[in-house]
Parts: C-alpha cells; structure tokens; sequence
C-alpha cells in the first residue's frame, strides 16, 4: 500500500468540526421541545432522542415520529438541525430542563 493510499485512507472517515447552532436553530428547538410538552410526549421523545444519539446522522430521520409537532415550514430545518448531535442534544437538554420546572404531577 502507497504512502499517498494510506494518507487518504486516513482521512476518509474524518469528521469536521460542527458548527454552533445559530439562534434560529436555537428558536426552533425551543418551539420543537414547547409543542412536545404540550403534548404530554415528554417522556417518549426523550427516550427516542437518547437511543439517537449514537446515530445522530440519522436524527433527521426521526422526524418521521416528530411531523406532528412542526409546522410545514419548519420540516426541512428541523430535519437538518436534528442530523447534527448539537441539535439532538439541545433538544435533550430543553425537555430536560422543561422537567425541573414543571408541577410535580406533570413531571
């Protein structure tokens, strides 16, 4: 194997660094994480979005089980917002936190 094969095998599988969710992302999150709690499907969106987390490129993909909660125009961003793992977490994180402040007998 060629010195050059092995330097472009050794960066076939490289990631780039994300970049940060700008506010927009970070609007849709909270409207995305205000329509599940409204819902009450607090607690099944959490467990779908933690077994993602592994497989975050795939998160867009999730939205299949999240269309009810956006709206048409949001689909598509939402969709590439949940592929990174900052979006995926965010949206963890929002629903997490969500969960401190809520009555008792809603948590």
């Amino acid at each position: 194997m060629g010195l050059g094969c092995r330097t472009a095998l050794g960066r076939a599988f490289a990631l780039t660094p994300a970049a940060p969710l700008s506010d927009e992302d970070r609007a849709l999150l909270d409207r995305l994480a205000a329509e599940i709690l409204h819902r009450g499907m607090r607690e099944p969106a959490l467990l779908a979005l933690d077994s993602l987390k592994p497989l975050s490129g795939l998160g867009g993909q999730a939205l299949l089980a999240l269309k009810p909660f956006l709206a048409s125009t949001d689909w598509e961003r939402a969709a590439r917002l949940l592929e990174r793992r900052q979006g995926l977490e965010g949206l963890v994180e929002r629903l997490e936190a969500a969960s401190a402040t809520m009555p008792a007998s809603r948590a």
